[in-house]
């Protein structure tokens, strides 16, 4: 969803996507400069609850916080950002939102709010009926990871580090995957081919009676791949795809049944 408006020099566009709500204003040079205008601050409400809640940032007045903690959220409506765009990585999928973006005028410690605009989106959905889209965090996500996890690695923070960076994704590969039962078939393609949920999931369907053909990347990745897919389960099958070009960067299972292909599950993933 994408919505625009404009008000009282203030320029502003606002897209929302499943978890993530962008956001880009807009203000002349000559306001900025005659109204004092030394950032911007956002206010998000959620409707469904009127959660009010200002955006933070990073950046501080000297004036006011000159020994920030490194990584800790401010609050833009005491440091506002120094920027034209910002984003929200913290929406829910199919949720009501209006973000109010506020020129901040005055001096630092004692601010006014001037010009503002607020715009209302409805964030997508993560399954549409006949589509689903789903979203990991990855490096955009790394300075928030940092400050959740300590910047520990995933395997010593345990289970809460992989359900967030997964964020739906891993359980929406396994709600695919047990959709696969007697009589089905079901054909996969994998560049990087290790986690051991999908290894279980996909020997859940070959319990189930599923007729199951992968090819996994054997130029860049066997080694690796053949390493991860020891004591799987699921060797046998599995293949490796040996012409390739060198970089067999495929990431797809189709799913068949009653001789019709029925289902897609596609994208830059890894299995």
């Amino acid at each position: 969803m994408r919505k625009k408006g404009s008000r009282n020099g203030l320029t502003a566009l606002a897209v929302a996507g499943t978890n993530v709500v962008v956001l880009g204003w807009d203000m002349s040079e000559n306001d900025i400069r005659n109204r004092g205008i030394l950032g911007f601050a956002i206010q998000r409400t959620r409707h469904e609850d009127d959660e009010r809640i200002w955006l933070p940032g990073m950046k501080t007045f000297q004036s006011v916080d000159p020994n920030p903690d490194p990584g800790v959220p401010l609050s833009s409506f005491r440091h506002p950002l120094q920027t034209f765009q910002w984003s929200d990585y913290s929406p829910s999928p199919g949720k009501k939102y209006t973000y109010k973006i506020v020129a901040m005028s005055g001096q630092p410690g004692a601010l006014v709010e001037d010009a503002d605009l607020s715009l209302t989106v409805t964030t997508e959905r993560i399954d549409q009926g006949r589509h689903a889209i789903f979203f990991n965090r990855g490096a955009i996500a790394s300075q928030e990871y940092a400050r959740r996890f300590q910047n520990l690695p995933p395997d010593e923070v345990g289970q809460p580090a992989y359900d967030w960076l997964s964020r739906g994704l891993v359980e929406g590969l396994e709600t695919f995957l047990s959709q696969a039962g007697q009589g089905d078939e079901l054909y996969g393609a994998i560049f990087e081919f290790e986690n051991k949920r999908i290894f279980a999931a996909i020997k859940a369907a070959r319990d189930r009676g599923a007729k199951i053909k992968i090819l996994y990347d054997g130029d860049s990745q066997r080694e690796d791949n053949e390493e991860a897919l020891k004591n799987s389960g699921i060797a046998g099958l599995t293949k490796a795809r040996t012409r390739s070009g060198q970089y067999a960067h495929n990431k797809f299972f189709v799913l068949r049944k009653a001789g019709t292909f029925v289902e897609v599950w596609t994208g830059s993933t890894r299995s």
